[in-house]
């Protein structure tokens, strides 16, 4: 992978392909799609679990998103978004925090 491809895991591609992920998890009821999510957005909450900040915020939303993985066959629309909205919070302040530094 070289000196940069933790950017490739850690980075905002990973972070984009995990939302796409999810989206077409969601739109298709598909386990598969969600759990390729799952994988990509792995590593952005293992390194924001280790932020003082995000300690305990980032594994309740990362396993948030596990359960929303394996029940997004089986549950409506208002439990995937309810499942799905700490994550979507974390990630909306991290690139705020990004884009105005």
């Amino acid at each position: 992978m070289g000196s940069g491809g933790w950017v490739l895991l850690l980075g905002w591609p990973a972070v984009l392909a995990a939302v796409v992920a999810f989206s077409l998890a969601v739109a298709r009821r598909s386990r598969t799609a969600a759990i390729a999510g799952c994988l990509l957005a792995g590593p952005m909450f293992s390194y924001l679990s280790l932020a003082p900040r995000f300690h305990w915020i980032a594994p309740v939303a990362f396993g948030l998103l596990c359960i929303l993985a394996w029940r997004v066959k089986r549950s409506g629309r208002l439990a995937v978004f309810l499942l799905a909205l700490p994550a979507m919070i974390l990630v909306a302040w991290l690139a705020y925090a990004v884009l105005t530094q």
